[in-house]
């Protein structure tokens, strides 16, 4: 149920049982932040839980969708010039729609390593169920062209 009075934390709620909880007490606004990543709330904003549907964060392109009416962005992400189409109508916040601070205790930023080392070292912070043979080939087609590309 509602830990307060602004919102719903519905990780283990299933859609229909959320949009049941909002029956007693519909909100005005919904903003679903996982976007096609894991435990997206995209279905309920199919049920059309809220007058005002917005996402953000979680997907950094169109979800898809009619119900979602808003997405908030900005200029760099979605210019205005863009050819690419949206179902969403794009919100451009000022500056970058992506707020970082690092952690008090993060050490600062080291040179880059290419530089001293005349390579440039590959990594991919993926979760592992996205890393399939179709992903390992694409790589492999990739860091070959590299090496043949070195000087």
């Amino acid at each position: 149920g509602y830990p307060n009075s602004t919102g719903l934390i519905t990780i283990d709620y299933r859609h229909d049982n959320i949009c049941q909880q909002f029956t007693t007490k519909p909100p005005f606004l919904l903003l679903p932040t996982a976007g096609h990543t894991a435990n997206n709330r995209l279905g309920v904003c199919a049920m059309r839980a809220a007058p005002i549907q917005v996402t953000w964060i979680g997907y950094p392109n169109s979800t898809g969708p009619t119900s979602v009416d808003y997405r908030f962005t900005d200029a760099i992400c979605d210019p205005h010039d863009t050819k690419q189409t949206f179902t969403e109508e794009l919100v451009r916040l000022p500056g970058c729609f992506l707020c970082y601070t690092p952690a008090p205790d993060a050490p600062p930023v080291a040179p880059l390593p290419a530089a001293a080392n005349g390579f440039v070292t590959f990594g991919s912070f993926n979760n592992l169920a996205k890393i399939t043979p179709q992903v390992l080939a694409l790589w492999a087609k990739i860091l070959q062209r590299c090496v043949e590309g070195a000087p």
